[in-house]
C-alpha cells in the first residue's frame, strides 16, 4: 500500500508545474509547523449550487415586483422552472423504484406505486396549468402527450401504445424544445432554466443528464469548459496508465476530471486563489496518504528490530 500511494502521489504531482508543487509544499510545511495559514487540507465549498441560484432568482424577481414589473402568472418563472426540475427528479425516482421490483409486484407494492403515480400525475397537471402561460408554444404537444386519468394511472407493464406511464411523460421544458419553438419563448424562461441547470450540474457533476440539458440551452457557453460528458476513457488516474505508456508526454492528455475545479468560473465570488486552493487540497491529501503509509512501513521495521533485540536479550 505504501508503494501504491507513493506512486499515486508522484503521478498526481507530475500533472502540475514544478513551481506550483513547490508553493504547495511550502504551504503544507508552514501548516505542519503550526503557523496560522490557510488549512491546505480543507477544500473550499462550491459557491454555485441549485439552492443558491434559486435564492438569487427569487431576489431578482422580488426586485422586479418592487419596481412594478408584472408577471404573467402568480407563480413566477423561477418557481415554475424549479418545480419542473423537481418533477423530473420524482419521475426518475419512480423509474428506479419500478426497476427495483423483483418478479411480480405484491399487492402492497402495486398500491405504493399507484399512490406515487397518482401524486405525480396531480403535480404534473397543476404544473402544466402554469406551463401554458409561460410556454404557450407547447400547447399542442401537451394535448398529444398528456394521458387520460386511466392512462396516467396505468400500472400495466404490457405493451399499450396509447397509454403513457406518468413517470415517462415528457414535460416539454425549454431545454427539450426545438430551436424554432425555443425562440418563441420569453428569453427569461430560457435564461433562468440555464442558470438553474448550471446549479444542478454543480451539485451533481456525475449526472450526465444535467450536461445534456445544458447543451441545447447554451451549446457554446463557458460551462462547456468544465462540465463535460463523462466518458469511459475519462475514468482514469492523474498519471499515465499502462495503456498510455506508448504515448509520449508531449501527446498525452490527462483526463479532465483531474483538472476540474470545484467552483464555477462564471461566479463572481470565485477567484484564481480559490481554484489554486482546491487543487492544493487534493495534492496535500494525496501527499498525506503517501506519508502515512511510509510511516507505517517505518513503524513495522522498527517494531521488528525491537522484537529481534528482545529475543536476543531473552535468549
Amino acid at each position: 500500500m505504501s508503494k501504491k500511494q507513493q506512486i499515486a502521489f508522484e503521478k498526481f504531482s507530475s500533472v502540475f508545474q514544478a513551481k506550483t508543487v513547490e508553493k504547495w509544499m511550502q504551504v503544507v510545511d508552514d501548516w505542519n509547523r503550526g503557523q496560522k495559514n490557510t488549512n491546505p487540507y480543507e477544500e473550499p465549498c462550491a459557491t454555485t449550487t441549485l439552492n443558491n441560484v434559486r435564492l438569487e432568482l427569487a431576489k431578482e424577481e422580488a426586485a422586479d415586483a418592487a419596481r412594478g414589473v408584472a408577471t404573467a402568472h402568480k407563480v413566477t418563472i423561477s418557481v415554475f422552472l424549479s418545480s419542473g426540475l423537481e418533477i423530473k427528479e420524482q419521475q426518475r425516482l419512480i423509474c428506479l423504484h419500478v426497476q427495483s421490483l423483483k418478479g411480480k409486484p405484491t399487492t402492497k407494492q402495486q398500491a405504493d406505486l399507484q399512490g406515487k403515480r397518482n401524486a405525480l400525475a396531480h403535480c404534473i397537471k397543476t404544473w402544466q396549468s402554469v406551463q401554458v402561460v409561460y410556454m404557450p408554444c407547447v400547447a399542442a404537444q401537451l394535448i398529444e402527450t398528456t394521458p387520460t386519468v386511466d392512462d396516467a394511472n396505468n400500472v400495466s407493464e404490457g405493451p399499450n401504445p396509447k397509454s403513457i406511464i406518468t413517470e415517462n411523460m415528457l414535460l416539454w421544458m425549454p431545454s427539450s424544445l426545438t430551436s424554432p419553438l425555443c425562440a418563441t419563448l420569453n428569453p427569461d424562461v430560457v435564461t433562468k432554466e440555464l442558470r438553474l441547470c448550471l446549479g444542478q450540474a454543480e451539485d451533481s457533476l456525475e449526472e450526465v443528464c444535467c450536461q445534456c440539458t445544458l447543451l441545447p440551452l447554451d451549446p457554446t457557453g463557458e460551462w462547456t469548459g468544465w462540465l463535460k460528458v463523462l466518458r469511459k476513457e475519462d475514468i482514469q488516474g492523474p498519471g499515465k496508465d499502462k495503456e498510455e505508456q506508448a504515448v509520449s508526454e508531449g501527446y498525452r492528455e490527462p483526463s479532465w476530471i483531474w483538472l476540474m475545479p470545484c467552483q464555477s468560473p462564471l461566479s463572481d465570488d470565485v477567484t484564481k486563489e480559490d481554484l489554486d486552493h482546491t487543487m492544493c487540497c487534493k495534492w496535500a491529501k494525496s501527499k498525506a496518504r503517501a506519508n502515512h503509509w511510509e510511516e507505517e512501513v517505518d513503524l513495522v521495521v522498527e517494531e521488528m528490530q525491537r522484537v529481534l533485540a528482545y529475543m536476543e536479550w531473552k535468549a
